[in-house]
Parts: structure tokens; sequence; C-alpha cells
């Protein structure tokens, strides 16, 4: 048995997959979202910290204060997709030690906050890959938005403070009709060396 997933899925992943141009009209349903999120929650993460959480923000008045904090060239996608998230960093992730990492509960590291900071943000950058294969490998389009105004979301969506905007993400059926083409990818040679 191979532990090689084929190459259809590998198309549907990375080779055929694109940054969507616009999105049908199709609805995405939050049980799609939360299927993809099952499959994520899976793919390794330090101290298994999983820091990142999704806001999907559904409502035609959250959807408008957040298309406001977007730069101008992301408002169209903000409104028009079916789903938006925004991608949050839990800076409180270590209360959750105790039931996902037993082991490192209680740890006196966590009462650093600099570290902790830092590690939910970096490990909410991994999970945001990862997340992004998993809504692909629903058939959805993802576009990925850092052209945000951090602050604002922040100050808007999450005044507690314990969560961090990362990035919002625009999901939805992919119109096929407005495709664009590919940019190139670094050749192997720019990209790895062997030391």
């Amino acid at each position: 048995m191979t532990k090689a997933i084929d190459q259809a899925a590998q198309e549907l992943l990375f080779t055929n997959a694109n940054t969507p141009a616009n999105f049908t009209a199709e609805p995405v349903t939050d049980e799609q979202i939360h299927a993809a999120y099952d499959l994520m929650k899976w793919a390794p993460t330090a101290f298994n910290a999983q820091p990142l959480r999704i806001v999907l923000v559904n409502s035609p008045e959250k959807r408008e204060a957040l298309v406001e904090r977007v730069m101008e060239g992301n408002q169209p996608r903000v409104r028009a997709a079916s789903q938006v998230a925004i991608i949050a960093a839990d800076l409180k992730f270590a209360q959750h030690m105790p039931t996902i990492n037993p082991g490192m509960a209680g740890v006196p590291l966590w009462q650093n906050q600099e570290f902790t900071n830092n590690l939910a943000q970096s490990q909410t950058w991994l999970q945001l890959g990862y997340l992004t294969l998993a809504l692909r490998a629903q058939g959805l389009g993802v576009y990925p938005m850092t052209g945000i105004h951090n602050d604002q979301i922040n100050a808007h969506f999450f005044a507690d403070g314990q969560l961090q905007t990362i990035a919002v993400l625009a999901i939805g059926n992919i119109d096929e009709t407005a495709a664009r083409p590919r940019n190139p990818r670094h050749a192997i040679e720019t990209a790895i060396q062997s030391i």
C-alpha cells in the first residue's frame, strides 16, 4: 500500500490550485469549514499548542465592519465571498494545555508572555498553511489576505486582547471562468541547497 497521495490529490492541493480571482454565488456551509478544520487540526504544531482560532464573519453588520478594516483592493473580495474568516492567534492558548498536552500543563514556560505570544503567532501562521490546504481538499477556493488593518480588526472584534489577528480569508467556490494564469515559482536550484 502506498503512503503517497495520488496525482489527482496533489493537483487539487498544489499544482492545479490557484488563488481565485472570483467566486461563484454557490454558498459555502459552516459544515464545510468544520470539515476542513477537522482535517487541519491533526497537523503538527510546537507543543501541540494549536493556537489558531477561526472567526467566521457572517452577519451583514459584522461583514461590513470587516470590509472597512481591510485595504481597499481587498474590500470587494470580503464583500463577495460566501464565507469570510478572521484568522487569529489565541495568546492564551496555554490555558488549554491540560487537555491538549497534559505533559506540558503547568510548565513555568507558559508564564513567559513574550515566549507564548511569539509561539502563538508563529504556530498560527503554520496552521494557516494547513487550513488553506484543508479548505482546498474540500474543493473550495481560498484567498488569504494580509492587506488588512490588523490593529483596527483587533480593536473592533477582539477588544479583550486574547485573540490577535493574523490574516483574513475569503472562502468560496471558484469561478473557473475568471481563472488567472499562475505566476512562476522558484526552481529547485534557487530554493534548495545541500551543505
